[in-house]
Protein backbone atom coordinates (compact mmCIF):
# COMPACT_ATOMS: atom_id res chain seq x y z
CA UNK A 1 0.00 0.00 0.00
CA UNK A 2 1.40 3.35 -1.05
CA UNK A 3 1.12 6.23 1.38
CA UNK A 4 -0.95 9.22 0.35
CA UNK A 5 2.00 11.64 0.57
CA UNK A 6 4.09 9.61 -1.86
CA UNK A 7 1.21 9.21 -4.31
CA UNK A 8 0.48 12.95 -4.09
CA UNK A 9 4.14 13.75 -4.78
CA UNK A 10 4.08 11.42 -7.81
CA UNK A 11 0.90 13.06 -9.13
CA UNK A 12 2.29 16.59 -8.73
CA UNK A 13 5.56 15.58 -10.40
CA UNK A 14 3.67 14.05 -13.34
CA UNK A 15 1.56 17.20 -13.72
CA UNK A 16 4.71 19.32 -13.62
CA UNK A 17 6.37 17.21 -16.32
CA UNK A 18 3.27 17.36 -18.54
CA UNK A 19 3.03 21.13 -18.08
CA UNK A 20 6.68 21.64 -19.03
CA UNK A 21 6.46 19.32 -22.04
CA UNK A 22 3.50 21.21 -23.48
CA UNK A 23 3.93 23.62 -26.36
CA UNK A 24 5.09 27.02 -25.23
CA UNK A 25 3.75 29.97 -27.12
CA UNK A 26 4.51 33.52 -26.16
CA UNK A 27 0.95 34.14 -25.01
CA UNK A 28 0.71 30.99 -22.90
CA UNK A 29 4.18 31.32 -21.43
CA UNK A 30 3.13 33.52 -18.50
CA UNK A 31 0.28 31.19 -17.58
CA UNK A 32 2.55 28.17 -17.85
CA UNK A 33 5.20 29.79 -15.66
CA UNK A 34 2.58 30.55 -13.00
CA UNK A 35 1.34 26.93 -13.14
CA UNK A 36 4.92 25.59 -12.89
CA UNK A 37 5.59 27.84 -9.88
CA UNK A 38 2.39 26.64 -8.21
CA UNK A 39 3.26 22.97 -8.81
CA UNK A 40 6.85 23.43 -7.61
CA UNK A 41 5.61 25.09 -4.41
CA UNK A 42 3.10 22.30 -3.83
CA UNK A 43 5.76 19.64 -4.39
CA UNK A 44 8.19 21.47 -2.10
CA UNK A 45 5.57 21.36 0.66
CA UNK A 46 5.03 17.61 0.10
CA UNK A 47 8.69 16.54 0.12
CA UNK A 48 9.36 17.00 3.88
CA UNK A 49 6.42 14.70 4.66
CA UNK A 50 8.12 11.79 2.86
CA UNK A 51 9.76 9.96 5.75
CA UNK A 52 11.24 6.43 5.85
CA UNK A 53 10.72 3.50 6.18
CA UNK A 54 9.66 2.90 2.58
CA UNK A 55 8.15 -0.25 1.14
CA UNK A 56 9.49 -1.77 -2.09
CA UNK A 57 6.60 -0.24 -4.03
CA UNK A 58 7.29 3.18 -2.52
CA UNK A 59 10.98 2.90 -3.42
CA UNK A 60 9.99 2.11 -7.00
CA UNK A 61 7.75 5.19 -7.08
CA UNK A 62 10.64 7.22 -5.64
CA UNK A 63 12.88 6.08 -8.49
CA UNK A 64 10.20 7.15 -10.98
CA UNK A 65 10.03 10.55 -9.31
CA UNK A 66 13.83 10.92 -9.52
CA UNK A 67 13.81 10.06 -13.25
CA UNK A 68 10.98 12.52 -13.89
CA UNK A 69 12.84 15.14 -11.87
CA UNK A 70 15.83 14.84 -14.21
CA UNK A 71 13.54 15.52 -17.18
CA UNK A 72 11.98 18.43 -15.30
CA UNK A 73 15.44 19.92 -14.63
CA UNK A 74 16.32 19.64 -18.32
CA UNK A 75 13.05 21.26 -19.38
CA UNK A 76 13.44 24.08 -16.87
CA UNK A 77 16.95 24.77 -18.18
CA UNK A 78 15.60 24.94 -21.74
CA UNK A 79 12.86 27.33 -20.63
CA UNK A 80 15.42 29.50 -18.86
CA UNK A 81 17.60 29.69 -21.97
CA UNK A 82 14.59 30.54 -24.11
CA UNK A 83 13.57 33.36 -21.79
CA UNK A 84 17.15 34.67 -21.63
CA UNK A 85 17.33 34.69 -25.45
CA UNK A 86 14.10 36.67 -25.60
CA UNK A 87 15.33 39.18 -23.03
CA UNK A 88 18.64 39.60 -24.88
CA UNK A 89 16.76 40.04 -28.15
CA UNK A 90 14.56 42.73 -26.63
CA UNK A 91 17.52 44.61 -25.17
CA UNK A 92 19.38 44.48 -28.53
CA UNK A 93 16.25 45.67 -30.29
CA UNK A 94 15.90 48.51 -27.80
CA UNK A 95 19.48 49.70 -28.29
CA UNK A 96 19.24 49.48 -32.07
CA UNK A 97 16.02 51.50 -32.05
CA UNK A 98 17.67 54.12 -29.84
CA UNK A 99 20.70 54.32 -32.14
CA UNK A 100 18.46 54.65 -35.15
CA UNK A 101 16.43 57.44 -33.53
CA UNK A 102 19.49 59.45 -32.42
CA UNK A 103 22.64 58.12 -34.11
CA UNK A 104 24.94 60.94 -32.91
CA UNK A 105 24.10 60.79 -29.22
CA UNK A 106 27.13 58.81 -28.06
CA UNK A 107 29.72 59.83 -30.60
CA UNK A 108 33.23 59.79 -29.18
CA UNK A 109 35.90 62.06 -30.52
CA UNK A 110 39.15 60.15 -30.60
CA UNK A 111 41.25 63.10 -31.60
CA UNK A 112 40.87 66.66 -32.75
CA UNK A 113 42.78 68.77 -35.14
CA UNK A 114 43.16 72.44 -34.41
CA UNK A 115 44.30 74.67 -37.21
CA UNK A 116 46.31 77.46 -35.75
CA UNK A 117 47.31 80.32 -37.96
CA UNK A 118 50.58 82.03 -37.17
Amino acid sequence: MVRLEIQSCLDVTEKLLVTLNGQQGDKERTETIEEVNRLLTLRQELLPSLQPPFTAEEKEIGQKIVKMNQSIDTNLSEWKLSIQRDINGFSKKKTSITKYADPYRNVQFDGMFYDKKK
